[in-house]
């Protein structure tokens, strides 16, 4: 049988495959799974990631007067460091680990909980879900938000639905620092 490269290499390899299968189920164990919700998630932060850069590049191409459109500003919004690898690393990725710490805790939680069954319903799996309800409602408003700033007004209101359905279920509003924050951080550069 011949070797035909790298990929053969590993499916024969033991040791390569006892390291994949053990990584595998270390992720299994500390997300519960992998299941629509979580790849959903995972879209939903890619898109906030997208349409942030577009509300940068479109407020680039507005800022240059040129009547440019939103490939242009991006070009000139990335010349000009409003949009970086740098700015990525920092923004984006802490938003990505600290997601993952909090979707980890939240399933070691359920983990930890004894399974309580109401009307068919796992009651166990109650942290998993609201963590991950809270961080869809957080990342779809936010992508609501990127979408006015690059210019589609009439949908705004639509983020104050979702930030109030997500503040509904903690029972809390945002007030004091937290809303100043919020209303500034449309105005600032970043993911």
């Amino acid at each position: 049988m011949e070797n035909n490269g790298f990929f053969d290499n590993l499916a024969s390899c033991w040791q390569a495959k006892t390291a994949i299968s053990a990584g595998v189920t270390l992720a299994t164990f500390l997300f519960g799974g992998f299941d629509a919700g979580m790849a959903a998630l995972g879209v939903l932060l890619f898109l906030d990631l997208v349409t942030r850069w577009a509300a940068l590049a479109g407020q680039a191409a507005r800022k240059d007067g040129a009547g440019r459109g939103i490939l242009a500003g991006l070009r000139l919004a990335w010349q000009g460091g409003t949009i970086g690898s740098c700015r990525m690393r920092e923004k984006f990725l802490s938003k990505a680990f600290a997601y993952i710490v909090l979707l980890i805790a939240a399933n070691l939680l359920a983990k930890i909980a004894p399974p309580i069954t109401v009307l068919g319903i796992d009651l166990a799996r109650g942290p998993n879900q609201f963590v991950a309800i809270y961080l869809a409602l957080t990342e779809a408003a936010s992508i609501v938000e990127n979408l006015a700033d690059l210019g589609v007004d009439t949908i705004r209101p639509l983020s104050t639905y979702l930030y109030g359905r997500r503040d509904a279920m903690t029972g809390q509003k945002e007030t004091g620092q937290l809303a100043a924050s919020r209303k500034t951080a449309g105005q600032k550069e970043g993911v």
